[in-house]
Order: structure tokens, then C-alpha cells, then sequence
């Protein structure tokens, strides 16, 4: 088969961060015990709203103060940030640096006592990352058409479907090269991906920085 030669090539990869915004909010709720997965935003500044059970059997337990607890250790210790009443629906947080901030909402009843009762368990984990997410891209072409695009990536809050690489031929359309989710979703922090200019996609391989080295 007789291959044509190409005169242009141009491979592009971008990576599409999840941001979440404050409008998106969050639920914690004040009788919440189930430990939740962390959430990942850019924004410094973000709602944390709550619902309140106000169904008691007794007067002297109904909830009258709402207290946000935020913990930058991992639950080691806990801060008292704010506190407002129960038909205030919502906080305000704002993060004064990037990490990982842990939440927990409690009441005060009538009779002064605090609930959920029991260990401070977090209701909410969110990951403050402002650091725009860094690419690297190095694109060798070879003499029979095989393209080897080597990739790099600095975030570690990336989304599993987040990159994506695309190239054209000589002003064709752009066509997308397939990006293997699963090992991004693993942690793997670089990787490449072998294509044609002639054919379909021919090859991928993923790099666990963990496990393995470029060049093995």
C-alpha cells in the first residue's frame, strides 16, 4: 500500500478540570455519620448549607443554635468557625490557603446540649486547590507515519476524563485520540500514546509513576 505523505501535523492536548463554584453548594447535614468521599474546587469561597430536624419529642430539645466545626488536620483537632440559626439554611467558608478542609455541623438544644452525640465525625471534605493544573506535551513523528505523543501532567486532583488529545492532518478534522480513564483515575501522572496518521489508533501505554518507569 502506497502511503501519502503528510506535509502538516498538529497535536493538541488539554486537560478540563471539574470547578466546583459556590453556587453548586454542599449538604451536611447535623445528624450526618457516614464519612464522605473529598470533594475537589477552586474556589476559596463556597456555601455549606444544612438542613435541621426540628421533629422533637420534647420542647427542651429543640435545636436553637447551629455550630460549624472545620478541621485542617484530618479531624486531629476542630475549630469552632461559625455558628447561626437553625432557618439560616447555610455557611459561608472561605479558605485562607490551599489543603484539605474537613466539616462538621452540630446544634445546641434548649436545654444546652450539642448533637449528633458521639465521636466528631465529618459530614463534608473538600480540597481547596487554586494551582492551575500543569501539561507538558512532546509529539514525535516517525518516517512511516506513526506518531508517539509523550504526556505530562501536575495536578493532583485531575479528573479521569479531564484530558484530552486531538490531532489533524494537513487542515483535515481533528480527531481524537483515545486517553485511557482508568489508569488516570489510578494516579498516573504521565503516559503515551502511540497513534498513525494513517490508520486508526494503535497502541496506548499508561505510566504508574508508582510502578513504573519511562523506557520499562
Amino acid at each position: 500500500m502506497l502511503l501519502t505523505p503528510i506535509s502538516q501535523l498538529i497535536v493538541l492536548a488539554a486537560l478540563t478540570p471539574a470547578a466546583m463554584t459556590p453556587q453548586d453548594g454542599f449538604s451536611a447535614g447535623a445528624a450526618e455519620m457516614a464519612i464522605p468521599g473529598v470533594i475537589s474546587t477552586r474556589q476559596t469561597l463556597f456555601a455549606i448549607p444544612f438542613r435541621i430536624d426540628r421533629r422533637v419529642g420534647e420542647p427542651s430539645q429543640e435545636p436553637v443554635d447551629v455550630q460549624l466545626y472545620v478541621s485542617g488536620n484530618h479531624g486531629t483537632s476542630w475549630q469552632l468557625y461559625a455558628r447561626g440559626k437553625p432557618s439560616q439554611e447555610r455557611f459561608w467558608f472561605r479558605a485562607g490557603m490551599d489543603g484539605e478542609f474537613w466539616f462538621l455541623v452540630r446544634t445546641l438544644d434548649r436545654s444546652g446540649r450539642s448533637r449528633p452525640e458521639g465521636p466528631s465525625v465529618p459530614g463534608l471534605k473538600v480540597t481547596v486547590d487554586t494551582k492551575p493544573p500543569q501539561l507538558q506535551l512532546d509529539v514525535q513523528r516517525g518516517q512511516a507515519g506513526q506518531v508517539t505523543a509523550r504526556w505530562k501532567v501536575d495536578e493532583p486532583n485531575l479528573e479521569s476524563d479531564s484530558l484530552s488529545i486531538q490531532y489533524r492532518v494537513d487542515g483535515g478534522p481533528w480527531q481524537a485520540v483515545a486517553v485511557d480513564a482508568a489508569a488516570m483515575a489510578a494516579g498516573a501522572e504521565y503516559g503515551e500514546n502511540l497513534f498513525s496518521t494513517y490508520t486508526d489508533l494503535m497502541q496506548e501505554r499508561v505510566f504508574d509513576p508508582l510502578v513504573n518507569e519511562p523506557g520499562n
